[in-house]
């Protein structure tokens, strides 16, 4: 008996599945015979108009079941009722199906990526988000008929495709236009380390955002007129992580939200403060000429200082409670925001001086790098002090700390001045922290190998790889840190700011929209914990009180 290897109706079954399923075309194409193009123009409604759907279920072709498969796989090849075929194994390489309930977000994205990756080939925009290249060739020209009423929208927070694939897709564009500074040759081993490392990064990041989503802090952006801050802003109000208050000129805030095409609006979503017109001006100005006058800084310097340095501004408003947490950095010089933050701000009551730290998530799990910014040369009390902070803030993201001091000395192979200060640290801090996995001094390949670590110091306590480096120098960690993000790629967390009074995050001039989305979230946990304890105290000193 011969048996037919397509459905009958092709054309009218593939209205069906489109209609009906989340099959890829490919998954179609492949069912129907047809060419995926014709199903995306299906999709699309630019191919079978008026034709009826034949559902070939109720036709006897396709059983439930296989379509189940299909729509659970999308390397799965549908097979004909009562007629078996082998299970294809190729890799989908077509644009993807795009369900009913979806479609309408598909100019969205589209417009989104033309706007935020011009570099993008629009066979590229097709096969991520599923359209045809007419679509974005309208949508290029601003000749779509409903331009005027589309906004950007990322196509990952729709759903239409996943970081790892547009990630995929953007450093393929920068490899075909010769920006990208080394080929990639595997594409799929590429797509696959962007797919752990996204996996990675949003688990380290998830106890923190539910966190942040309990209780909505006010967080203040100092550079508030930054497109990367308007976008981080509006996926904060997005998510209800956060109440945004942005510094900024009104004007030239509402015409870059009309240029990105951001939704949100001053007053309903977010708080703006204008630094050229604030009726707060006078009292922002007398409290800073108060907190400074001993430091050379006369009415008139602080008078200027506050109408034109948002980072100052931004420090007063958290000083005075108008803002839970402060972001600053993504313009000017790391040292100078720092300065403003310890002169308004201040340290935590306690601690002798504040430090950065970073976190890097690489293919093989996450390393905090610290100090990475802020102490030129720490002493040992510094050292002990950055890496009990840097532990308490690792916790924070669930993360137990196994800190390592590491140095050119090798568990006391040499005597310098800074081997002996890491060495005197590690006491110390096994004194004051007990419960702390410390070790050191000792080389880095031994702080993150206990192979090598066994071989050199087979007594030693730490179980494992280290996953707090600290350094004796600021030049150690930042170079270090920087080559260690090249070399595997890393995906960077922070850097964030310890030891400050207040929760404030300074950021490089590096900062992606999602970086300041995570930082910001990090400043709105920190923010809820001095809530808590402050609260503890106040509930603490109350009962004292009345026993006293």
């Amino acid at each position: 008996e011969i048996q037919m290897s397509k459905p009958l109706m092709a054309k009218a079954t593939a209205v069906w599945l489109v209609d009906n399923t989340t099959l890829s075309f490919k998954q179609i194409a492949d069912f129907t015979g047809m060419h995926e193009l014709e199903i995306q123009g299906i999709a699309d409604g630019d191919v079978a108009t008026g034709v009826k759907g034949f559902d070939p279920i109720a036709n006897n072709q396709l059983d439930a079941v296989e379509i189940e498969k299909g729509q659970k796989d999308p390397l799965y090849k549908l097979k004909l009722k009562f007629n078996p075929a082998s299970v294809g194994e190729e890799k989908r390489r077509g644009p993807r199906y795009t369900p009913l309930s979806k479609r309408q977000d598909r100019p969205a994205a589209i417009l989104w990526l033309v706007k935020f990756h011009p570099e993008l080939a629009d066979a590229q925009i097709s096969k991520l988000v599923g359209t045809t290249k007419p679509t974005i060739a309208a949508i290029r020209d601003r000749t779509h008929w409903n331009i005027n009423n589309i906004q950007p929208i990322d196509p990952v927070a729709l759903g239409l495709c996943k970081q790892s694939e547009l990630d995929a897709a953007v450093a393929k564009a920068a490899m075909d236009s010769g920006v990208a500074a080394r080929p990639i040759k595997d594409w799929d081993a590429y797509r696959d380390r962007l797919t752990q490392h996204t996996y990675r990064s949003n688990m380290l990041m998830r106890p923190l955002f539910s966190r942040s989503k309990a209780v909505q802090k006010k967080i203040i952006y100092a550079e508030g007129e930054e497109d990367r801050v308007l976008q981080a802003a509006q996926t904060l109000i997005d998510d209800k992580l956060a109440r945004p208050i942005l510094i900024g000129r009104e004007k030239v805030v509402a015409m870059r939200l009309k240029k990105l095409r951001l939704r949100m609006q001053a007053g309903r979503d977010f708080d703006l403060v204008d630094p050229e017109d604030d009726p707060r001006y006078r009292d922002y100005w007398t409290l800073y000429h108060q907190i400074m006058e001993r430091k050379g800084v006369t009415p008139d310097v602080a008078k200027l200082t506050v109408r034109t340095n948002p980072t100052v501004i931004a420090a007063l408003m958290v000083h005075r409670g108008e803002a839970d947490a402060m972001i600053c950095g993504v313009i000017g010089q790391y040292h100078e925001h720092m300065r403003y933050v310890q002169d308004i701000i201040g340290l935590r009551s306690g601690v002798e001086t504040a430090a950065a730290c970073v976190g890097l998530i690489t293919g093989k799990g996450i390393v905090f790098f610290c100090d990475t910014h802020v102490n030129p040369n720490p002493s040992i009390s510094q050292i002990t002090e950055m890496t009990l902070l840097a532990a308490e803030e690792m916790r924070r993201f669930g993360v137990e700390p196994k800190a390592a001091l590491v140095s050119h000395s090798n568990f006391g192979t040499h005597n310098h001045p800074s081997a002996i200060k890491m060495r005197m640290a590690v006491q110390d801090l096994r004194m004051r922290a007990p419960e702390l996995e410390v070790e050191g001094e000792m080389h880095a390949d031994a702080a993150l190998s206990e192979d090598v670590r066994r071989i050199v110091m087979p007594n030693s306590p730490m179980k494992g790889a280290a996953n707090l480096l600290v350094f004796p120098t600021v030049e150690a960690a930042n170079i270090t840190y920087n080559a260690v993000k090249v070399l595997t790629e890393g995906v960077p967390v922070g850097p964030f700011l310890l030891g400050i009074a207040r929760p404030v995050h300074i950021v490089t001039s590096a900062a992606t929209p999602r970086g300041l989305v995570n930082v910001s979230v990090m400043a709105a946990v920190s923010a809820q914990v001095m809530a808590d304890e402050a609260e503890a105290r106040k509930t603490i000193n109350a009962v004292a009180a009345d026993l006293g």
